[in-house]
């Protein structure tokens, strides 16, 4: 550049963010690698090297199990349990978009994971066991989210038939 910087591009992946003489952008929770491409006044531009910034979720911006349901259900020596969470964020208003992830235990085991729709809420069900198995547990180990992160202190239950992380469901 020979000449009086008059025009400023920021891009990602090849797209333009922002421009102009005093450009500005909103970047979501992520890594963004930012070009800053800057023009003179003679027409002449030139890229400078990458920039790698990193947002990181808002610590007040969090979200955590507001309840936990179960149900059970059973025919001829087997049963499957069910488990609905709803989450919250911290004004107590559904969470829809969340990744709830975790393992069942204590008669079944294996990793399951649901989506929050709308409402908050998402299921998930374990397989058949035998009716020898008294009950099975469902123990939640993580949230994510795009905006919010997972407060797992703030979990809680309304009805008190779990503590917001684990819910034990007995045979039907």
């Amino acid at each position: 550049s020979d000449g009086s910087i008059v025009a400023y591009e920021w891009s990602e992946s090849g797209s333009t963010i922002a421009m102009g003489a005093s450009p500005s952008a909103t970047l979501g929770v992520g890594v963004h690698i930012i070009t800053l491409i800057v023009t003179d006044d003679g027409g002449a531009t030139d890229a400078d090297q990458m920039v790698v910034i990193v947002v990181s979720p808002n610590p007040s911006a969090t979200m955590h199990v507001g309840n936990l349901e179960s149900a059970a259900t059973g025919q001829k020596g087997q049963w499957q349990a069910t488990v609905a969470f709803t989450l919250h964020d911290a004004a107590e208003q559904p969470v829809a978009g969340a990744v709830v992830s975790g393992n069942w235990s204590d008669g079944f085991a294996g990793a399951a994971s649901c989506i929050t729709g709308l409402t908050g809420r998402c299921w998930v069900s374990s397989g058949t066991v035998g009716k020898k198995n008294a009950s099975m547990t469902f123990t939640v180990s993580g949230v994510a989210d795009v905006t919010l992160a997972y407060d797992a202190a703030a979990n809680h239950d309304p009805d008190g038939d779990s503590n917001g992380t684990a819910i034990t469901v007995n045979k039907p």
